[in-house]
């Protein structure tokens, strides 16, 4: 996916955040529409709009998390438009603020994987006696 593009009167079209989720998208592109500024969000790979998946198995299974929705805006009014979203809680890189995986979510996985591993590890010495 490009990172700019020219419509068909010659403007300039540039990407200006990456949403994780589609609602926080639209929600910047409405942001946007309410001061003036025109928005396009699109849908492309997680991985290649952030470089990283969002699609970890067991920790975040829904479907849509594969995607990521890329906001365009108009190059000349880039400036305004990352005030704007920054005011509406953007933290000035790909996501929103507070996006991804919670701290809790993640030492719950991280004790699970433990208990797992102590689980099997009993297993074989067990079966090693």
């Amino acid at each position: 996916m490009q990172n700019e593009r020219v419509d068909g009167d010659g403007e300039r079209w540039v990407q200006l955040a990456v949403a994780r989720d589609e609602r926080t998208a639209e929600a910047w592109a409405d942001a946007l529409a309410r001061t003036g500024i025109e928005a396009e969000v699109r849908i492309g790979d997680a991985a290649t709009l952030t470089g990283r998946s969002t699609w970890h198995a067991g920790v975040n299974p829904a479907p849509d998390s594969m995607f990521a929705f890329p906001l365009f805006v108009p190059e000349h009014r880039r400036q305004d438009a990352a005030s704007i979203l920054i005011d509406v809680g953007w933290d000035g890189r790909y996501g929103s603020r507070g996006a991804g995986v919670s701290v809790a979510r993640a030492l719950s996985g991280a004790l699970v994987a433990i208990l797992v591993g102590a689980g099997l590890t009993a297993l074989l010495v067990l079966r090693g006696s």
